[in-house]
C-alpha cells in the first residue's frame, strides 16, 4: 500500500519502508542512506528547503495511528534498517530505551 506522507506533498511511503517522489507523473524510489547511529534517512524538499527525515518516522507518521501522541518510534526487532510498518510502533522515550537491552 502506498500513501502520501503527511507534511511532504509529492512524497509517498509504502508499508515495506520505501519512500518515493512523484516526478513527471511517475513514482521514483528515493535513495536511503545511513545516518547517526545507523538509522536510515532520505532527502526531501518542502517550500524550497531541504530536509533529512529518518525513514522510520516517515513510515510511522504515514501508516501508524498515534492517538496517545507518543514521541518516539521503536523498531520491534531492534534492526534500525528494518522500516516495515509491522516492525514499528509509537512509544515513550523510556520504553524505547528499555527495548534496546536485548544484547
Amino acid at each position: 500500500m502506498i500513501k502520501e506522507i503527511l507534511g511532504y506533498p509529492g512524497y509517498y511511503a509504502d508499508d515495506s519502508g520505501k519512500i518515493y517522489s512523484l516526478k513527471s507523473g511517475k513514482l521514483k524510489e528515493k535513495k536511503q542512506s545511513p545516518k547517526t547511529h545507523g538509522y536510515l534517512y532520505v532527502t526531501l524538499y518542502r517550500d524550497k528547503q531541504r530536509y533529512y527525515p529518518r525513514v522510520h518516522r516517515l513510515i510511522a507518521l504515514t501508516f501508524i495511528p498515534n492517538p496517545g501522541n507518543l514521541p518516539e518510534v521503536n523498531h520491534k526487532d531492534e534492526d534500525k534498517t528494518n522500516n516495515r510498518v509491522d516492525n514499528l510502533e509509537w512509544c515513550t522515550a523510556h520504553d524505547n530505551k528499555m527495548y534496546g537491552t536485548r544484547r
